[in-house]
């Protein structure tokens, strides 16, 4: 009989760490789509930009920062599923947010002028990125399960037998 494995508590996130190498780039288009005010390019043309002026590395640009958000993230609460309902939900924040973080220093003087600046393309204006993020949850999502799998069957704790 081959030994049962429990997780250990960090798998989750070093799961999602895996998967956010290779998702990272569409978590990069997504931001690009975000921080444009004028729709000027979609997200095909936005990765064919991307490469052609700065090479293909630079669809890793900013790794390092997503994955220590995994790492904080996905570590305390991988237990919970988030899915399309809370994509749909947190993308407004989300939005506002990578426009907070890519903000040149003075270019708002609060949260609520990044709102009202984002509000002016209307309502879409805080859904920018959305396709980028929500195709991007499902091949995270499988990514993160098939590597926790991996990491408990491998380096997990050997569970005690009941006595």
């Amino acid at each position: 009989m081959e030994d049962q494995r429990l997780a250990k508590w960090y798998f989750g996130g070093m799961a999602s760490c895996g998967a956010a190498c290779c998702t990272h780039p569409l978590d990069l288009l997504k931001v690009h789509l975000q921080t444009q005010q004028i729709k000027q390019m979609g997200g095909g043309q936005m990765a064919v930009h991307i490469v052609k002026n700065q090479g293909f590395f630079a669809l890793y640009n900013g790794l390092s920062a997503s994955l220590l958000r995994q790492l904080t993230y996905s570590t305390t609460r991988f237990a919970i599923y988030e899915g399309a309902i809370a994509t749909t939900m947190t993308q407004p924040v989300d939005v506002i947010k990578t426009r907070a973080m890519n903000a040149r220093p003075g270019e708002f003087r609060g949260l609520w002028h990044i709102i009202t600046y984002t509000a002016k393309v209307g309502p879409l204006g805080f859904f920018k990125g959305y396709i980028p993020a929500f195709v991007r949850l499902g091949p995270h999502t499988i990514i993160t399960f098939i590597l926790f799998e991996q990491l408990r069957k491998n380096f997990g704790i050997l569970k005690k037998p009941v006595q």
